[in-house]
């Protein structure tokens, strides 16, 4: 199967996507940028890092805390590492957060992208679905410890782990300034 189908799968309601759940403050995740300690239990449970990579600036002036650099200084020639690769470790990557509407470029206005601000997630970096297209379009460079990670799965999306994507949902959603459930005025029941 796809991965694009197997990501439809999930979101089509035979198989859940993970929910966000409770752990540490918003603020607290976003300023750490990681996931919160007393996330999910699991046996010989460590900190797991949450990187967010492929925010720039003009996607959301708004929200510096996020969107700190300008895309336009990532743009390269071409990649320094196997573009079709990471591209399809992108494109493969587990929804943790789905958004409706479709994202135009904000480089030169070429393509537009369905879904473009959903985030994917290999349980360690966050991204939005519209990167691969940046990627595809503009060869922009990437974070080294992302493509070490990437390339140390042989660029194959790592299965899904429900209780680390549930708790890295959770602290991009906070970080992106949404409400998550369980914590005050939050959208789900507790």
């Amino acid at each position: 199967m796809k991965p694009k189908a197997q990501a439809n799968e999930r979101l089509s309601g035979r198989r859940p996507p993970p929910q966000a759940i409770a752990s540490s403050s918003p603020e607290e995740t976003r300023r750490q940028g990681r996931l919160p300690e007393d996330g999910p239990p699991r046996v010989g449970r460590k900190t797991t890092r949450m990187e967010m990579i492929g925010f720039y600036r003009e996607m959301d002036p708004e929200n510096a805390a996020v969107f700190r650099e300008p895309i336009e200084d990532k743009v390269r020639d071409r990649t320094p590492y196997p573009k079709a690769e990471v591209k399809r470790y992108l494109d493969s990557g587990h929804p943790i957060f789905d958004i409706m509407e479709s994202t135009i470029d904000v480089i030169e206005g070429t393509f537009r992208v369905p879904g473009g601000s959903s985030l994917l997630s290999d349980g360690r970096f966050v991204w939005r679905v519209d990167l691969a297209a940046y990627i595809e379009r503009y060869n922009l460079a990437l974070p080294a410890e992302f493509v070490e990670h990437a390339g140390g799965h042989g660029f194959s999306m790592p299965a899904e782990d429900l209780p680390t994507l549930r708790a890295v949902s959770e602290a991009a959603s906070s970080a992106l300034g949404f409400r998550v459930p369980g914590k005050s005025g939050g959208l789900l029941p507790t």
